[in-house]
């Protein structure tokens, strides 16, 4: 009965999500390919711990970590978050005076200068590393999204395990996305585990293409995993809708962005 329940819940949602995009057309691909692991700017001391999710490298530049997002900590300008001090303080233990690795996904700086990357030291890797252990969120800023899932994975598991905030913090996953150029206007983009989350909810979805699919009825199906049958999230496009997304096929293998209702 339960496997039915949801068998259900998911036709629902491609059922919506297929209009929206229908009607609106918005799907947008990544341009440029996943950063390659030969894309690490290696042995790069950091000078400075600004907060959780920031520091300062040799030279006087700013590092933006991708991908997660600390509570505030030592910003005047707003408002200390819960476990902000304990993100600063596990950040700072983990890279300030230490040489780190750097690794580029597509974006190079954002709109406030910094640099947005990957941030390794030694085995860890930083990023994810202070997601899984509840000093972050995962958040989700395209195009740079080559760990998104891997980022979602380890909130989740936070979350299960009421690691560090998730113990303690109240209240949803708080929205800073303000601090990043996003052409939607809508907020940051959530990966496609996170969907059933938002069930009801205007929202922006990001996650690469597995494949396109087209059937003898002509209706083409976008998978957002491997396998079809157990993936959380899903697209259909009906042949009368094909109009509105001409090649669709080049959308496979490619990140794409899908704003509507889930």
């Amino acid at each position: 009965m339960i496997k039915d329940h949801k068998r259900h819940w998911f036709v629902l949602l491609i059922a919506v999500l297929s209009i929206v995009l229908s009607a609106v057309g918005i799907i947008r691909y990544g341009r440029l390919p996943f950063a390659k692991t030969d894309q690490k700017e290696r042995g790069i001391l950091v000078t400075k711990v600004i907060d959780g999710d920031t520091i300062e490298i040799a030279g006087g530049r700013k590092v933006r970590y991708i991908g997660i997002d600390a509570p505030e900590s030592l910003d005047p300008r707003k408002v200390v978050q819960c476990f902000g001090e304990e993100a600063y303080k596990k950040n700072k233990e983990l890279v300030e005076g230490k040489r780190v690795r750097l690794e580029k996904d597509v974006s190079e700086t954002d709109k406030y200068g910094r640099l947005l990357r990957y941030v390794y030291v030694g085995d860890i890797f930083v990023n994810r590393y202070l997601v899984r252990q509840g000093y972050a969120y995962a958040y989700t800023f395209p195009p740079d999204i080559k760990y998104a899932e891997e980022f979602v994975q380890a909130q989740k598991k936070a979350r299960e395990e009421k690691k560090g905030l998730w113990a303690v913090c109240p209240g949803p996953i708080p929205s800073t996305s303000t601090d990043f150029d996003l052409s939607l206007g809508q907020g940051a983009c959530i990966g496609i585990q996170e969907a059933e989350n938002y069930v009801g909810r205007h929202k922006c979805v990001v996650g690469r293409v597995y494949k396109v699919f087209t059937s003898s009825s002509n209706t083409t199906f976008l998978d957002f995993c491997e396998n079809y049958r157990t993936c959380p999230f899903s697209v259909v496009v009906f042949s009368s809708d094909l109009p509105n997304f001409p090649n669709i096929e080049q959308y496979q293998g490619r990140v794409v962005e899908i704003e509507g209702l889930i």
